[in-house]
């Protein structure tokens, strides 16, 4: 399959898919474990946010670099901090589907298996 003009990256199917799948699972901002990064991420954000009780999210929330690569494209973008999640969560979601076709193009021989 290597070689072949018709290996390109799909990008319109990809992005229809990855609409596709944010319009079927939906968005839920603020589930799981996002009761303790998104309040770091927002205190990284901006430092007067949340003055007391910050160990229950920053004991946690300073292990991972989450909260420091949304705070840094919040400020970058000047999008507001739930824009940021939501734009990064989307590109997430588009790299899952890239990754997927190009793990499916490894696996089979012709485009249209």
């Amino acid at each position: 399959m290597k070689g072949s003009s018709s290996n390109r990256l799909p990008i319109l199917p990809l992005a229809a898919l990855t609409l596709a799948a944010l319009f079927l699972q939906g968005y839920h901002l603020g589930v799981d474990d996002a009761e303790v990064y998104i309040p770091a991420a927002k205190k990284a954000f901006n430092s007067q946010l949340y003055p007391y009780a910050t160990e229950f999210f920053l004991s946690t929330g300073h292990l991972s670099q989450f909260r420091q690569i949304l705070a840094w494209t919040a400020r970058l973008t000047h999008l507001s901090m739930d824009w940021t999640i939501l734009a990064w969560y989307v590109a997430t979601l588009f790299g899952m589907m890239v990754s997927c076709w190009l793990l499916a193009s490894v696996c089979f021989q012709s485009a249209r298996a």
